[in-house]
């Protein structure tokens, strides 16, 4: 859980300092920077693009606002830090997350690979197989993964083979299966579950490097 916890704040530091910084250039250059051009705006023989007239009126707004900007500012990093801190809020990004392009991916390797990790550590230690995998569902969070974990978990009740449970939920990917299916009929479940969790976190690990090697151009480009 640590482990996880770490490598999630790892992925969100580097676009929060990226993103923060580049708007804190941009407010210093629009207060600081753009109004001694202002000038030009009294020019009558200034032909100036409709950008540039946007841009400077712009810079002189916030210089006639600087503290009304500055509370602005105060109060949305204010509320974003408490929000940050709330599970509700938490949650909710961590789903969004879930849904989107690249980052999707990711979340859905972390959450099967402490899954995995959780549910081979109790099957070494001759936990039941179905008390290992409820106690092991509880640390999903992604909404779905955890509603197809809990089919997954009624359906092996019932005495279904857990290897077809997890496919006909399409919890697993075929190589994920392949390895239950080996560990069921090799009778060293344990075993092949812990395998499965390191394949989810080396993958969850290149997901993480793929988003973040992406993330700096768009960040830039965003910010230019």
């Amino acid at each position: 859980e640590r482990a996880f916890n770490q490598e999630a704040r790892s992925a969100l530091i580097y676009p929060a300092v990226l993103v923060g910084s580049g708007i804190l250039a941009t407010l210093v250059m629009f207060v600081f920077v753009v109004p001694r051009f202002a000038a030009i705006l009294d020019n009558p023989k200034a032909d100036l693009p409709w950008v540039s007239k946007a841009v400077l009126q712009t810079g002189l707004w916030l210089t006639q606002h600087q503290f009304a900007v500055a509370l602005v500012v105060a109060a949305v990093a204010t509320l974003a830090t408490y929000a940050s801190q709330q599970a509700s809020v938490r949650r909710s990004a961590w789903e969004l997350a879930g849904r989107l392009p690249v980052l999707g991916p990711w979340t859905v390797h972390a959450e099967l690979a402490r899954w995995a990790s959780l549910f081979s550590v109790l099957l070494n230690s001759r936990v039941p197989l179905l008390g290992a995998l409820a106690q092991a569902n509880e640390t999903l969070r992604g909404r779905s993964l955890r509603g197809r974990a809990d089919l997954v978990l009624g359906e092996v009740r019932g005495g279904k083979p857990l290897s077809r449970a997890l496919a006909d939920h399409a919890l697993l990917e075929p190589a994920g299966l392949n390895l239950i299916r080996v560990g069921e009929r090799a009778g060293s479940l344990g075993a092949t579950v812990a395998s499965l969790a390191r394949m989810h976190a080396i993958q969850s690990q290149t997901r993480l490097k793929r988003f973040l090697v992406l993330l700096e151009p768009l960040a830039i480009l965003g910010i230019s």
